[in-house]
């Protein structure tokens, strides 16, 4: 199944009752908020450590590796997810998007609310878990709705928390990328070819998305890729070699030394080691 096949929203209340190891969803294509509200816990974001507790407010970028330990239990909280189609048709302002999308080297993933804030904020997820099964009329409406009514909310109470947006050509230039390549990262893409999506030269998109993403264009299109291959990996038979040619490498073995380079090990072993054979 295709990442665009999944919801492009869920939000649910999760508890745990002993202390454990949460990894990162396999195919971690959706942005994640996480809100505490018992318990703690400790996240591991990339090369950064927080420590969470009741009124922690956790972003978690799209693609960003991730694991959770759970510290004291009963350890609560409400889980977001939300694709980038859905961030982008949710959120028109662009300051808001930027806690989203923005990678400078200062950010930080955790807002620690006070217990007012909390109070503020708690209702709005509240809302969102019920609306999210999406059986409701309009449902996927309300909830983007109120997944802009919270970063308002946010932004008021912690506007510091947001990386500056100067809303320029540029930083609108690497949003439109960043869609278009999750759209076709399946095939052979240049940065040309993306460039030319997003009405910018070659050089500017290069420089631009390093300076918003914290990573240079050809490691975010590796990303996309071994993450879906991941995907691929654990939840289908697909062979190996198949598996490659699926998610844009058209030679086999450059598939598999990239995905060792990655992820330490071969596509083959990381599927084996979870449980489904080749």
């Amino acid at each position: 199944m295709p990442c665009s096949d999944r919801p492009p929203f869920a939000c649910r209340y999760e508890t745990d009752a002993v202390p454990l190891q949460i990894h990162e969803p396999v195919g971690h294509f959706e942005y994640t908020v996480l809100l505490v509200l018992a318990g703690g816990a400790d996240a591991a974001i990339t090369h950064r450590t927080y420590r969470l507790r009741r009124g922690s407010l956790l972003f978690i970028g799209r693609l960003e590796s991730h694991a959770i330990r759970i510290q004291t239990t009963p350890y609560e909280r409400y889980v977001a997810r939300l694709s980038l189609d859905m961030l982008l048709k949710s959120v028109p302002d662009t300051p808001l998007l930027s806690i989203f999308i923005r990678r400078p080297e200062d950010f930080r993933h955790l807002i620690q609310l006070d217990e007012p804030e909390l109070e503020r904020i708690l209702p709005v997820f509240s809302r969102l878990a019920q609306e999210s099964p999406g059986q409701a009329p309009f449902a996927l409406s309300r909830c983007s709705s109120l997944l802009n009514l919270f970063l308002i909310e946010l932004y008021r109470m912690a506007p510091q928390a947001f990386p500056s947006w100067s809303n320029c050509t540029t930083q609108t230039a690497v949003v439109a990328a960043q869609q278009y390549m999750t759209q076709n990262f399946r095939r052979p893409l240049t940065l040309e070819e993306v460039a030319e999506h997003a009405f910018v030269s070659r050089h500017t998109l290069s420089l631009a998305f390093r300076q918003n993403v914290g990573m240079t264009y050809k490691d975010y299109l590796i990303l996309l890729r071994i993450t879906e291959a991941k995907r691929l990996l654990v939840t289908t038979d697909v062979p190996v070699s198949k598996i490659g040619e699926l998610v844009g490498y058209s030679n086999v073995n450059n598939f598999i030394k990239i995905f060792r380079e990655r992820m330490h090990t071969t596509p083959l072993q990381y599927r084996l080691a979870r449980g489904r054979p080749e």
